[in-house]
Parts: C-alpha cells; sequence; structure tokens
C-alpha cells in the first residue's frame, strides 16, 4: 500500500542506498589525513648548496654536510608535517609540525618559531 507521505522514498532502491552509504562511510572513516605527495624528491634551499631529501618512505634529509639532520615525517594534513628527528636533535627537539607548502618546483618550509625556508625541486 503506497502511503501519500512516502512519495520521496522508493523501496527498490532503498537497499541500494544504503549500500552506498555504508561504503562512503568506511571510505571516509579508513582515510588518514594525506598530504602532498610531490613532496617526496629532493629539494635545494635557495642560496645553499646542500639538498634536502623527503622520502616516499617517510624519511627524510635535511640539509647536507655534518649538519644533516635525519628522521621520519608524516602529514598532519594537507600543508602541515610532523616531523620526527633522529639522534641528539630527536632528544631535544622531539617532534615538531612545520607548515610545508608547494607550488610547482618551489617548497616553502616554515618551522614552529615561524621562520621559512625557499627550496626549489631538484631534477
Amino acid at each position: 500500500m503506497h502511503h501519500p507521505d512516502c512519495t520521496w522514498f522508493n523501496w527498490r532502491t532503498a537497499p541500494l542506498a544504503g549500500l552506498l552509504t555504508c561504503a562512503l562511510t568506511l571510505a571516509l572513516c579508513s582515510c588518514t589525513p594525506q598530504g602532498n605527495s610531490a613532496l617526496v624528491g629532493k629539494w635545494q634551499e635557495k642560496g645553499d648548496s646542500s639538498v634536502t631529501e623527503f622520502r616516499a618512505d617517510g624519511t627524510f634529509n635535511l640539509g647536507g654536510g655534518s649538519g644533516k639532520l635525519t628522521g621520519k615525517y608524516s602529514w598532519v594534513d594537507r600543508e602541515h608535517i610532523k616531523l620526527k628527528f633522529d639522534g641528539a636533535v630527536g632528544q631535544i627537539v622531539g617532534v615538531s609540525t612545520w607548515k610545508a607548502v608547494i607550488t610547482g618546483d618551489a617548497l616553502d618550509l616554515t618551522d614552529p618559531d615561524g621562520q621559512s625556508s625557499h627550496y626549489q625541486r631538484q631534477k
């Protein structure tokens, strides 16, 4: 029997709509914040000869030579990365969140104190 107040509801498509809603909910819940995969690669800071590298496995090298810092990174959101430094620096600094903005072949990194560094992608 058809109820006049239920003209918007279609009993034949209701199960499909329910399944789609569940699938969408699961997909959204299982997502972790993804950043910009363009971060992966080698970057040279403007005015500096050292190269910084972010790898697809979540590790990084900042700078070069004796001042090279290593560790692991993960995305917090689309514009922020969390850096966990290795060694003595890691014991002092621990984990810090940096802003990472990529525009084409340019990377701007801003540390927690607001100091910005500008990098160019190395090809």
